[in-house]
């Protein structure tokens, strides 16, 4: 995660866990919700989902509507990929916040707390 974003991180010392959490091969979900500073067209949801072309390769991802913002699941996660794919096609991401990743999520922990991890559900 980047400095502008917030939300679940998970740390660890353990290196399978680390890869087998991480790595774009195991596709592991993460999903985030995405403030944009404008409504999001229909045509542009559908070129996310399709596929937008970054200068690192295709970048695909769910988009689904969430009150006034947007539901973004992935697979993967490379460096800003969300903010650089929205970028591409003409939109700005005013807040972004990882609310799940790898099967963990943020349900019922206050900002600024943790948790050991408990093995996620399927």
């Amino acid at each position: 995660m980047d400095k502008d974003t917030s939300g679940l991180l998970l740390l660890t010392n353990d290196g399978l866990l680390s890869q087998t959490l991480a790595h774009p091969s195991e596709g592991k979900w993460k999903e985030y919700v995405v403030k944009l500073s404008q409504p999001l067209s229909p045509a542009a949801m559908k070129r996310l989902h399709s596929g937008v072309a970054l200068e690192d390769g295709i970048s695909r991802m769910e988009v689904t509507p969430e009150g006034q913002d947007y539901l973004v699941r992935l697979q993967e996660g490379r460096n800003r990929q969300i903010r650089r794919s929205f970028t591409a096609i003409g939109y700005k991401v005013t807040g972004l916040h990882r609310r799940r990743f790898a099967g963990h999520d943020l349900q019922g922990l206050p900002q600024g707390q943790w948790r050991e991890l408990e093995p996620p559900t399927k």
